[in-house]
């Protein structure tokens, strides 16, 4: 490869090297500003996200905090580490996640649920059952349409206050028992979040029991309250009389409901921090984990995943070293070979034409080429129908006189007009 190719091909792998570094740089700066992310993550810097609670507790002396971006399945023992779920939609928690948050409670370990403000209490049948008849009721009448959705809305609030008998006296908290009567995402051990009367801002107030640990009196914006259908639930906070707050033991650990997911925000940490009930709600365990799995934040777990879990990014990088060495060999030749003469040139290639002009000044003299030629192609070339025998004469007369004159252009002129005489006729 000469020099030129070699110096483009190395430009090239640079250039083709500081973009990609370029694309990851603003990825990485992207996620890292906290640009991307759903309402109450820990990836979200805006006013509804939770970086800050995170980036708090990461700067503790003490003590881990971790995000969780795969199954909860996947989640190790709970054993002194708090799990925080902020932001769900009750209807968005299944019956198997409700089954692994009972044994991981169960373990030792505390989950706190925090719905948001404004609740959406329609399931997703509901929503969508709603949705159908609203767009229904707009075809025929507006009326129609809010009878349907109210009707829906009404059937998701009484399906969020069934509590089967059986099943709530299969609770049994001293063993963490407690799966058996979350038959629905509505109801969680016995708990509900239903529908408030009361809108907007309004004062919580901590029952006597919690006084000296969470302040006596804060603000509240989450519309929904908890209602609680056994005596293992304990008031924390109420709100207009209603339990906005509570919390329910479950074998070596526990399990809290909050109606209000503002009070984690970075907004609320900014401009009206909590810090004793944000306290109170992480139990003073070692461990601190970020629930993301339930806002769309999924690890994908491909070979490249995978790779990296188990450490083989050095084993990656070797590989990669080697095909960029490999693809290099194939380029150029790493042995630089010996050194060059300068007084020696480099002969020049010819083409086919030039190899045959060649031959035949070498094999053909040249008194004999033009008789060679009339030969060869009178060989080859079948005679003409309406040629006279004249033609052919004359031919061969012009042959023998190019042989024996020296003037072999004109014969080579005098055979091409006798050539075309025949065709014309």
């Amino acid at each position: 490869m000469h020099g030129a190719n070699r110096v483009a091909v190395v430009l090239a792998l640079l250039a083709l090297a500081v973009f990609g570094a370029a694309v990851h740089r603003y990825f990485h700066r992207y996620f890292d500003a906290g640009a991307a992310g759903a309402d109450y993550s820990s990836y979200l810097r805006g006013p509804k996200g939770t970086r800050a609670l995170y980036e708090a507790l990461e700067g503790l002396p003490q003590g881990s905090v971790s995000r969780n971006v795969r199954p909860l399945d996947r989640l190790p023992e709970g054993d002194d580490t708090t799990l925080l779920i902020v932001g769900v939609e009750p209807w968005l928690i299944s019956d198997a996640d409700v089954r692994f948050l009972t044994r991981f409670a169960a373990s030792g370990g505390r989950v706190v649920i925090a719905v948001p403000e404004s609740l959406d209490l329609l399931s997703g049948d509901d929503k969508d059952s709603g949705d159908d008849a609203a767009k229904k009721g707009d075809g025929d009448s507006e009326k129609d349409g809010e009878k349907a959705e109210k009707k829906a809305e009404e059937k998701a609030e009484e399906k969020a206050e069934e509590k089967p008998e059986k099943k709530n006296q299969a609770c049994d908290p001293k063993k963490g028992a407690c799966a058996a009567c979350c038959d629905s995402c509505e109801s969680l051990w016995g708990a509900a979040f239903i529908e408030g009367e009361s809108k907007g801002v309004k004062e919580a107030r901590a029952v006597d029991a919690v006084k000296d640990a969470l302040p006596e009196a804060l603000p509240w914006r989450g519309d929904a309250r908890i209602e609680t259908g056994d005596e293992h639930w304990r008031t924390v906070c109420t709100a207009g009389g209603a339990p906005v707050v509570a919390e329910r033991g479950l074998g070596a650990g526990s399990v809290v409901l909050c109606s209000d997911s503002y009070l984690f925000s970075n907004e609320a940490l900014a401009g009206d921090r909590q810090t004793r009930l944000l306290s109170w709600f992480l139990g003073g365990a070692r461990r601190v984990i970020f629930e993301e799995s339930h806002l769309g934040v999924f690890e994908s777990e491909g070979v490249m995943s995978l790779a990296l879990q188990y450490g083989l990014g050095p084993l990656l990088a070797v590989f990669a070293a080697v095909f960029a060495l490999f693809a290099w060999r194939s380029l150029t030749s790493l042995d630089p070979g010996p050194p060059r003469d300068a007084s020696v040139r480099e002969a020049a290639g010819r083409g086919s034409g030039e190899a045959l002009t060649g031959l035949l000044h070498r094999a053909v003299p040249p008194a004999s080429l033009l008789g060679l030629c009339v030969r060869e192609w009178a060989a080859t070339e079948p005679p003409a129908p309406s040629a006279s025998p004249g033609a052919g004469r004359r031919l061969e007369a012009e042959t023998v006189a190019a042989a024996a004159g020296p003037d072999r252009v004109s014969a080579y002129n005098r055979i091409c007009a006798i050539l075309k005489e025949r065709r014309e006729r």
